[in-house]
Order: structure tokens, then sequence, then C-alpha cells
């Protein structure tokens, strides 16, 4: 720890701030103290305003005293590029502080609140006097800790808009009938596992509220390590300290996704993370894969990069290898996992790593700062540190069999809505590159279009692929013209308000069916229809769709009857590409705001946008045909 506040302190004296966040993933986290987070956040805090940070404020409720967290999750924000304000309700306050209109917790406008209660605060007889109450009185309490439950989010979500994070209840470690409580009916471990499932159906009524899996949490890590009696009992504090930077590890995987800071794509090498040893010098037979150790680790660790692919994670590889030797291994070892087909990228070659990493980023069109590297050469690592300081580098463990692990516990890829197109994510990019190939090869960029067989079928919006209309509106950066978030109940409010149209696009090719890749929601605002969100996927950039898209609407509203369809453009730093989007297409210039954001018009009835004859609309009242 000492050598690593001496390099805190050296990049401090060179003003290099982005290397401060990045010597931040050196920190072992299994050993650092209290008193050491505190350093280590002093120390950030000083040069916070020097640094490209995101503000989020979070807001703690809770049934106990929960304030020595706060340091080390506001070190975990700092890792991950986050200047956290912190808010820490009084103790056991948390009733007053979600029914008092104007009590501080709504003072402090929190965008993340998490409510952590504990049965043994709120309803202590379901541990201490369990064995004395009847069925009827257990029932009795198990309807008055959810009906709490629900009326404070009720109540909370009436005052603000904020993500709520609530903790389910920890089974108890010693329940009360001992070893034959799991088969009483009434036993505690059955009573509990009931309060986790009505918590979770609770908040499946509301909008963004999300449920902490806190007993799976200390399950993970062991009860018995989990806690510090002596701490409880002098301070009322339940956790030891190890616990808390847990808990924090816990937190980030909610606070990334939220703020969208979680990652899309996974860089690997190869020698020593895919398969031990070295292929160009231990040939085909000689790498460690396989069902017997120690080959046995790193099938596993295969395995658990498989369920990121399947998981929407983009896989990519950046090696120093011979080509020849590489493809020998994908295509003839038995116990390879992980197939040439499951990475959309490939740079496997003698260049420097930090060139390869940038050809990656721009052949998939995703910001370095999308990406996670995991190298197992210590030299690698820091020279992409160094000189690609958006990029995460993973500090991986020294022993190969803590791989899995370690990659199964990271918050870069967790995601708050899971969709059909995240499953196939990696195969669309994969066909993606494959298209630009063709791209190049054609002589003109009509040609390669027309070989691209594109259909688009356009619909309204129905309740089934609202989850993915979210997902899209919280991920989609580049073309995306206004950048407004939605969640699936905003969704679904604006489709049953009366005076919005939302539009979405599904777009086919001869290669494959890319899914939902357009979206746009229309607010019918008497003789004009506004934009209010144009978002398309960065897989079909620069392939004409969104020409097509924006003529069929415009047929839409001419057959509504409708005069002027506006458009907003407010800009942001990754959605440059679409700064001129609405000049191109004909629109008016009507009005440029103090913020940069432009409003557009264009006359229906002049309108000169075509769908481009290559692509093919169907729509829920046409068949396939071209030109609207």
């Amino acid at each position: 720890m000492e050598k690593i506040k001496e390099l805190i302190e050296q990049y401090l004296r060179e003003k290099k701030y982005d290397l401060v966040i990045n010597s931040l993933f050196k920190i072992n986290f299994e050993d650092i103290g209290l008193s050491d987070t505190h350093y280590i956040c002093q120390k950030m805090d000083e040069i916070s305003s020097s640094l490209s940070l995101l503000s989020i404020k979070i807001a703690f409720l809770s049934s106990f005293i929960i304030d020595p967290l706060i340091p080390f999750l506001k070190l975990k924000c700092y890792q991950a590029g986050l200047k956290a304000e912190v808010y820490v309700g009084g103790y056991n306050q948390y009733h007053q502080e979600i029914l008092q209109e104007k009590s501080p917790l709504y003072r402090f406008d929190p965008e993340v609140v998490v409510l952590f209660l504990r049965i043994e605060e709120i309803c202590p007889v379901l541990l201490d006097h369990f064995l004395q109450i009847s069925p009827p009185k257990i029932e009795e309490n198990i309807n008055y800790i959810l009906t709490t439950i629900r009326q404070l989010i009720f109540s909370f979500r009436k005052r603000s808009d904020a993500f709520l994070i609530i903790h389910n209840f920890e089974k108890p470690s010693y329940p009360a009938y001992g070893i034959i409580d799991v088969q009483e009916e009434y036993g505690q471990t059955s009573i509990f596992k009931r309060l986790n499932e009505e918590v979770v159906k609770i908040t499946k009524d509301f909008k963004n509220v999300l449920v902490f899996d806190y007993d799976r949490l200390v399950s993970e890590h062991g009860k018995t390590n989990w806690y510090d009696p002596k701490l409880y009992f002098y301070a009322k504090v339940p956790f030891g300290a190890k616990s808390l930077m847990h808990l924090g590890n816990g937190y980030m995987r909610f606070l990334k996704p939220i703020k969208g800071l979680n990652k899309k794509c996974l860089v690997l090498d190869l020698d020593g993370v895919l398969w031990g040893g070295i292929v160009g010098e231990d040939g085909l037979k000689g790498i460690q894969l396989g069902d017997s150790y120690p080959g046995n680790i790193y099938k596993n660790f295969q395995k658990e990069i498989l369920k990121l692919y399947h998981k929407g994670i983009i896989l990519a590889i950046n090696s120093k290898n011979n080509m020849d030797d590489v493809m020998e291994v994908f295509e003839k070892h038995p116990d390879m996992v992980l197939k040439k087909e499951h990475f959309a990228s490939v740079r496997i070659n003698w260049n420097d790593k930090v060139s390869n990493m940038q050809e990656i980023a721009e052949e998939l069109n995703i910001g370095l700062d999308s990406m996670v590297f995991i190298d197992d050469s210590l030299v690698e690592r820091e020279l992409i540190r160094q000189r690609l300081p958006s990029v995460k580098v993973l500090e991986f463990p020294e022993y190969p069999s803590e791989y899995t692990r370690f990659l199964a516990r990271m918050d870069d890829f967790e995601m708050l809505i899971y969709s059909e197109e995240d499953k196939k994510r990696g195969e669309f990019y994969r066909t993606r590159i494959l298209t630009e190939k063709i791209r190049q090869s054609t002589t003109s960029l009509e040609d390669f279009y027309r070989s691209l067989q594109m259909k688009a079928n356009i619909k309204l919006a129905d309740p089934a692929v609202v989850p993915r209309l979210a997902q899209m509106t919280q991920r989609t950066n580049q073309f995306n013209l206004t950048t407004i978030r939605y969640e699936e109940t905003d969704i679904l409010k604006l489709m049953h308000s009366g005076n919005a149209k939302i539009y979405y696009l599904r777009l086919i090719d001869r290669f494959v069916d890319n899914g939902v890749v357009g979206e746009m929601i229309i607010l019918d605002q008497n003789d004009h229809w506004h934009i209010d969100t144009f978002l398309l996927s960065c897989r079909v950039m620069n392939r004409s769709v969104e020409t097509a898209f924006l003529s069929y609407v415009i047929s839409e509203a001419k057959n509504s009857h409708v005069r002027y369809l506006i458009g907003k453009y407010i800009p942001t730093k990754k959605n440059l590409p679409v700064l001129n989007f609405y000049r191109d297409h004909g629109f008016e210039l009507i009005e440029t705001a103090k913020d940069g954001s432009t409003l557009w018009r264009i006359d229906i009835e002049r309108s000169k946008i075509r769908c481009p004859e290559w692509i093919t609309i169907m729509d829920e009242q046409s068949n396939y045909g071209n030109g609207r």
C-alpha cells in the first residue's frame, strides 16, 4: 500500500491526474484499511476539480449506523470516474426521511437512494422470539414488514424519481430450529426466503426500484467473516472492514450502469490468459488447456468469458503472436471453449498493443472508454494505462487459479436491462466488420448498399418491445440526436398518453437479423410533430437507414395531415456524428440556444426526403416494397 501511496504522490506532483485514477486499480482492497481509504479519498478530493469526472449524489437510509462505509464507496466511485456526494440519514430515521415531504433527504435531491433495513431492527421478534410465536403471529409480522416496505417505496416514489436500491434480508446463520429448520414450513429459512421473494414482487410495481441481493453477498463472502460482533455491540455497525469493501463493490454494480459507465468490450491477450504457456514456443500440444490441472484453470476461465459473450459483451483479441499458430489452436485444440466466431475484432501481430487497441476501437466504432483490457504482462498493462488512460486495464491476479472468480466479480459488465438483442451483440459486431470489408471491396457506395439487401421493418411500439426501447435510450450515444434517457415506465406512459407515437425499426440484411436498432419518439403537437428522440444503433450507422426511417415518419405525418416536423439536436461529447443530420436532410434552422442545442423544422409538403432505393420498408400496413 505504501508503494501505491508513493505512486499517487508522484503523479500528483507531475499533475498526471488520469494516471492517479489508473493507479487506484492497483489497490488490493482486501488489504486496505480505513485510514488508507481516508488518505486516498482526501487526495482525490483535492484534485477532483481538475479531473473529468461524472458527479453522482447518493443517499443512504438505514436502520443502523452505516457511516463507516462511505469512504470505501467514495474511493470505488473515484476509481470508476465518479465524484460522489453522499448523504447519510440519521440513525434509524428512514421513516421520517421518506414520509416528510421536506426532509433533508429530499432537500439533498439524490440521484440514487439506498434503503438498507435489517430484521434485527425493524422486526426483531422474527429473530429473538421466533420459537415463542405462533404461525398466525409470524404471518402478522411478515405482513407488517412487506406493508412497511411497500408504503415506504410508494411514499418515496411520489416525491422523487431517483433510483431506489432496496436491500433484501439475510437469512439467519443459525436458524431457530437448527438442522431441521429447512424442513419446517414455518422455519426461519423458509420465512426469510419468502420475504425476499415478496420484496422482489413489490419492487416490480414501481419505476426505478432495484433489489440489492444482500443475502447472496453475505453468503458469498462467508457469514462468519462478515461481522465484527464487538463493533456491532459497541457502535451498532454490523460489519467488519473487509465487509465494507465488499458492500462498496456491490453498490458499484448498480451505480455504473445507472451512470452509463458499464463497459461494452473485453479485449484479451492470449498466452497466459486463454491458455497456459506460449503457443509460439510450446506448440499446439504444449500449451496448458484441458480438463486436468493446470489446463483446467484456463478452460474454466474461457467458460466465464463465454458467459459474458452471451450476455452481450463484445470480445476482441490483442496479442503479440503469429496468426497461424493462434488459428491452429482455435481450429484444432479440442478444449478451446472460445471459437473464432466469438471474437468481433482480432489483432494478432507483432505491432505495439496501443496501436492495436486503437484499431480495435475504430473497427468496432466504440470509444476507448468502453473497453476493458486483460493481459498477463505487467509491461503491456502499464503501457496501455499510460498511453490510453481511458481504457480500463485490469490488475489481474498473480495466480491463474483466481482468474475466473476475479472476472465473475467484476462490476464493469453489469446492466439494468437484458434484451434479446444483447444475446446476439457479439454476432452483430462480427457481421458489421464483415460488412465493412465488403464495402471496401465494392466500387461504389450504392453498389455496397444494394449488396446488403436491407429490409427495414418499422412498427409502432407495443409493450413487448418496451424493454429494448428503454435500453437503447440509455445506451445509445453516437447516433442519438437528443440523448434523453428513458426507463420502461416512462415509455409506457408515453405510449398511453394519447399524444405520442413511438416507432421502432428492425433491420434485416443478407447476413443477419440485426434486431431492433432504431427508435423515434414523436410528440403530436397540433399542426406539427416534434421529434423527442431519434436514435440508431452504431451497428447500422452509415448505411442510410436513418434516411429510410425519417422518410417513413414523414410519410406517416403527411397521412395524418401534419404540416411540420420539428427536431432538436442537443450536442454531447459523443453525438458529433449527427451534428449536421437535420441540415443534410433539408431541415431549416429555426433556433439556436445558449447551450449549443439547435431546433430544426421541415415543411412536410415540401419535403424531398425519400427512402433510398436499396432499402425495402415493411410496416404493419404493407408488405415489403420500396420507395416511401
